[in-house]
């Protein structure tokens, strides 16, 4: 272990007091594309901002992380980056707090935020990594007046406008009209 109170990502919590360290750290796109089983495709580096601090054994997380995602747009299917922002807090406690008594322990719903580390060292990249992908929108849009593509040719209506006729009726009862 280095005498450093940051390694890299990973921090030495004998160091950490109850005051604080406010520290900065840049974590580059290749640690989110070789994160598990689900990457997360950052756009450059994402930049997180904060304070580590001591409360008796628990060592607390507080701050916020500013990147850049690539997507594509859920309308008209573009690549785009989307900036995003966002507050990442978490609690660290000692792993051996939980274990040493052998006997299961049920954890409440303020638990389940619950981070925990073993030995000297804890991870900041896992509540950042957490936090950028919550940040990830379920339907991301290029622009909010997107007009997305057609449904009969596929063509881009953003760009212009295709000579396709709308549907008559509501397609999704078609397949009833041959019952007769």
């Amino acid at each position: 272990m280095s005498d450093n109170i940051f390694d890299s990502y990973v921090i030495n919590v004998t160091l950490i007091t109850e005051e604080g360290v406010e520290g900065d750290w840049i974590f580059p796109s290749e640690v989110f594309a070789a994160s598990g089983n689900n990457p997360i495709p950052v756009d450059g580096p994402v930049r997180f901002s904060g304070k580590v601090y001591r409360a008796g054994d628990s060592i607390f997380l507080d701050g916020s992380v500013t990147g850049g995602i690539r997507l594509a747009c859920s309308r008209c299917l573009a690549d785009m980056t989307l900036h995003v922002e966002g507050d990442v807090t978490a609690v660290y406690m000692p792993k051996d707090a939980f274990t040493e008594t052998g006997d299961d322990v049920e954890l409440s719903a303020e638990d389940m935020d619950l981070q925990f580390f073993e030995g000297d060292e804890l991870s900041l990249f896992e509540p950042v990594r957490d936090c950028v992908a919550l940040l990830i929108p379920i339907q991301p849009l290029c622009k909010e007046e997107c007009k997305g593509l057609c449904s009969i040719c596929g063509k881009d209506l953003n760009k212009s406008e295709c000579a396709c006729e709308p549907p008559s009726g509501d397609h999704r009862f078609a397949i009833l009209s041959k019952l007769k």
